[in-house]
């Protein structure tokens, strides 16, 4: 039975990741400070972590979802699921409920965000069909390549400042 609105209210589970990773998956630093950043949402909010590989961010472009987040929180059928960046700005996306992923309008986030294999997001479910999308780079591990990068601006900078808030105090 999926959860409709009402359930994201009040819903104590955080999500879907327990610390294991799918096959490909590494846990890297970044998501390390994946898990950091989500520990700080508003627990109200379901959410998980994904760490990017290949077919997420090349080729097919498929994003692939937790089933178990899916079964619970998403809608049963095929719909728009919105996916809003750090900046506020939104993409939309079409959910493939028997596949449990995302398919169109993934690619073009994906490329405007300019994701690489090793990057992690945490998807956070902030309405029945909208995600809030926070975006760790994989080169975080190297802070120099960070300042190198610019997507939407200032990416790099608000994910360090993110966590040196929330994860070092």
């Amino acid at each position: 039975m999926r959860h409709n609105h009402k359930s994201l209210q009040g819903s104590s589970t955080k999500g879907a990741t327990d610390g294991t990773y799918s096959r490909g998956e590494a846990i890297s630093s970044a998501v390390i400070h994946a898990e950091g950043l989500r520990s700080h949402l508003e627990p109200e909010f379901p959410s998980f972590v994904k760490s990017l590989v290949r077919s997420h961010v090349a080729s097919c472009f498929w994003m692939g979802l937790p089933v178990s987040f899916c079964k619970r929180h998403l809608p049963d059928k095929d719909t728009t699921i919105t996916l809003e960046d750090e900046y506020g700005k939104e993409y939309k996306t079409k959910y493939i409920a028997c596949k449990t992923g995302l398919s169109a309008g993934w690619r073009q986030f994906s490329a405007v965000h300019k994701l690489l294999e090793g990057d992690v997001v945490v998807f956070q479910l902030i309405e029945p069909t909208k995600f809030k999308v926070y975006i760790i780079r994989a080169e975080l591990e190297n802070q120099e390549s960070c300042t190198k990068q610019k997507v939407g601006g200032k990416i790099c900078f608000s994910i360090l400042f993110f966590i040196f808030y929330y994860c070092l105090s």
